[in-house]
């Protein structure tokens, strides 16, 4: 983990309780994981990766009831609040750089909202490779990335964001063969800060 990756997850674990009481829509994203969902089986298993405290399990209970849910963040303050309110689902401490700290089984889908951006560029293969290797041939994805840093850093947030244009994207994901299904603006988010791909890998 490099040095601002470790102070990004230190932002999370000292600040897990006011993050959670702040993130609150837990149907924020409803229009893109209804197109999410649409692509998967009654029954599939879905990863959330990055799941925070729970933001959006409510949403995968509800809508995407006839889903089996597990999720993982490598914050131990977020999951602990995570478990605290969901202690019947599987959610655990995990860093998607880590292959070792993962789940060790595959999943039909994964979710990645607003997390992805952590990670340093040149670690975007590993980290994809990660993904591939927790879910199935042909599993269905679905993450947003910012394309301006959302908040301005300060003393107190020094989280790492990673900027990418859609071209790097586009550029990265095809060179694993990941597919693109549908991209654009978060439809619910008014300033313009996050982009959606939903993808399907090879």
């Amino acid at each position: 983990m490099s040095n601002e990756q470790k102070i990004t997850t230190d932002y999370y674990n000292e600040n897990a309780a006011l993050w959670t009481a702040k993130k609150t829509d837990s149907f924020f994203n409803e229009a893109e994981f209804r197109t999410f969902i649409s692509y998967l089986n009654e029954g599939d298993t879905v990863l959330d990766i990055g799941c925070a405290g729970g933001v959006h399990i409510p949403m995968f209970l509800g809508i995407g009831g006839n889903l089996h849910y597990e999720g993982f963040d490598i914050s131990t303050g977020l999951v602990k609040i995570a478990k605290s309110r969901y202690p019947q689902l599987s959610i655990t401490v995990g860093d998607i750089l880590d292959r070792a700290t993962l789940p060790n089984k595959k999943y039909d889908g994964f979710w990645a909202v607003a997390i992805l951006m952590h990670v340093h560029e040149e670690d975007w293969d590993m980290m994809l490779g990660n993904i591939e290797k927790l879910c199935v041939p042909g599993a269905v994805g679905y993450l947003t990335l910012p394309n301006r840093r959302p908040n301005l850093a300060s003393d107190e947030d020094r989280r790492l964001f990673t900027i990418l244009t859609v071209e790097r994207v586009h550029e990265m994901l095809s060179e694993r063969g990941w597919k693109i299904l549908k991209e654009g603006p978060v439809q619910k988010d008014q300033t313009g800060v996050w982009q959606g791909y939903l993808v399907r890998l090879p």
